[in-house]
């Protein structure tokens, strides 16, 4: 079978929906079931731009900037897994859909798995990529370093353009440049002081609430795909096997030759591999 992958940059096209009063970003396409797309930091939906067009052949795919970030509205209020979890509830009944498919990377593989828990009757397949549910030394320095005061505010507040920079540069297995249109797209929201406090609220309240979310993974009851690249250097591959080993119903793919940001680096594997697990 053909997928249409089509391997540029060229940003998807976007609209906007009041999600509990949020002005909230997303983009939709195709019909059929529903697939909501979760991004993690520093991404926007755009991180999904390679990814959602050929599923869209055979799903209605749905990507959101999550409240506080990217390019929808960053009010005050509750950035827990639990927190986000109801948002994105409220995003999808915003969006009248009943049920869906999630897929999930980095800090949204907590929400997601923090929205199986919840929200189980919602809920049909889950698929989880690189990122964690466990407080165990699993995870890059920096990834807890923006838990803690004040080096969360240095690396945000100080830092800047440059620790955005890093991070994606570290998380791509190949080394080609990252394009300008590309970096800004993620960087130019954390210019915003609001995005930053949303930032690291979600981190440090992710840190306090993860040693408990831990005991409850394995309560997750969805059909499970665990996607994990090859060179994956924020989370490791040890944690992607305790997922596996967690969750029940789960099952295990590593994709070859790519870094973090699989969706984006090899975005034709992630199709498959998505395709394959939903439609059989």
């Amino acid at each position: 079978m053909t997928y249409h992958t089509v391997i540029n940059n060229t940003f998807l096209s976007t609209e906007y929906v009041k999600v509990s009063g949020i002005n909230t970003r997303f983009v939709r396409m195709g019909a059929g079931e529903s697939i909501i797309f979760i991004h993690g930091f520093p991404e926007t939906l755009q991180t999904w731009r390679y990814v959602i067009l050929p599923i869209s052949d055979f799903f209605q795919t749905i990507a959101l900037d999550l409240k506080g970030f990217g390019y929808s509205d960053k009010p005050e209020g509750d950035y827990s897994p639990w927190g986000m979890a109801d948002f994105v509830k409220d995003f999808m009944e915003a969006l009248k859909i009943d049920k869906a498919h999630i897929v999930a990377t980095d800090t949204g593989l907590t929400i997601a798995s923090a929205f199986a828990l919840r929200y189980p009757e919602k809920l049909k397949r889950l698929i989880l990529m690189a990122g964690t549910n466990y407080s165990e030394g699993m995870t890059a320095p920096e990834v807890k370093l923006l838990s803690i005061k004040p080096f969360g505010e240095m690396i945000l507040w100080l830092l800047g353009s440059l620790a955005i920079k890093i991070g994606l540069r570290k998380g791509f297995y190949k080394k080609e440049p990252i394009s300008n249109d590309i970096f800004n797209e993620y960087y130019q929201p954390f210019k915003n002081s609001a995005t930053r406090r949303c930032a690291l609220e979600l981190f440090r309240s992710f840190d306090k609430a993860v040693p408990e979310l831990s005991k409850e993974v394995n309560k997750i009851s969805a059909s499970t795909l665990i996607l994990w690249a090859q060179y994956e250097r924020f989370f490791s591959l040890q944690v992607a096997k305790k997922l596996n080993n967690d969750i029940k119903n789960s099952q295990l793919k590593i994709i070859p030759d790519s870094g973090h940001f699989i969706q984006e680096e090899n975005p034709g594997e992630v199709v498959k591999a998505i395709l394959s697990f939903l439609r059989n």
